[in-house]
């Protein structure tokens, strides 16, 4: 994992539900993306989530989450690269899990410490 953290959310603070599968739960999270790729003044956007206190999430719950980030980065400059980092993910990078991220044309990687890390492939 890289060393600089980027603006945390702490997800489970912000939903208060143990497991994530909808995509209507993500959506709960546009305000605290919104805030994180605005409080971010370099050129690049670097976002944790952590997933502390989460005990599942599913891959429809994960798509809407990188879409939502996508919707709130529209109006900035369109090769603004971005870094979004989920620690404490409570499950295993699956096949499912990179199909989502190259459909969002992001490459995704799992670390030893069990955190994954997207980031833009067209930068």
């Amino acid at each position: 994992m890289t060393d600089s953290p980027g603006f945390v959310i702490r997800v489970h603070d912000v939903l208060q539900r143990p497991v994530l599968i909808s995509r209507e739960a993500a959506r709960t999270l546009q305000d605290p993306l919104a805030a994180a790729v605005t409080a971010e003044g370099s050129p690049a956007v670097a976002v944790v989530l952590d997933f502390a206190g989460i005990s599942g999430v599913a891959p429809s719950f994960v798509d809407e989450m990188i879409k939502i980030l996508e919707e709130v980065l529209a109006p900035g400059p369109a090769t603004r690269p971005l870094r979004l980092t989920i620690t404490n993910v409570p499950t295993r990078l699956s096949s499912k899990f990179s199909a989502i991220a190259r459909g969002h044309c992001l490459s995704i990687e799992a670390f030893p410490d069990g955190s994954w890390e997207l980031r833009s492939t067209a930068a």
